[in-house]
Formats: structure tokens, C-alpha cells, sequence
């Protein structure tokens, strides 16, 4: 598996499932919103 998406209404927990699989996945967990807030200096 090289990419898993996970999409949902904001507050609903995808942050937090999205650590614990990745986790569970052994792999590396990017939060779009932080990638933004990165690119667009917002950090």
C-alpha cells in the first residue's frame, strides 16, 4: 500500500484514526492541513 486517504467533516477524528493506522501500518502520517499552513507560511 503506498497511499491511504482518509476524508471526513472537520472534528470528526481523522487526525487521530489517521495516527493510530498509519502507526499500526508502520507508515509516516502527513495532516494535509499542516502541509498547507507549511507552504503558506501559516506555521
Amino acid at each position: 500500500m503506498k497511499h491511504l486517504y482518509i476524508t471526513g467533516f472537520m472534528g470528526v477524528g481523522k487526525t487521530t484514526f489517521g495516527k493510530q493506522v498509519a502507526s499500526h501500518l508502520q507508515l509516516p502520517f502527513m495532516d494535509t492541513d499542516i502541509l498547507v499552513e507549511q507552504y503558506c507560511g501559516k506555521l
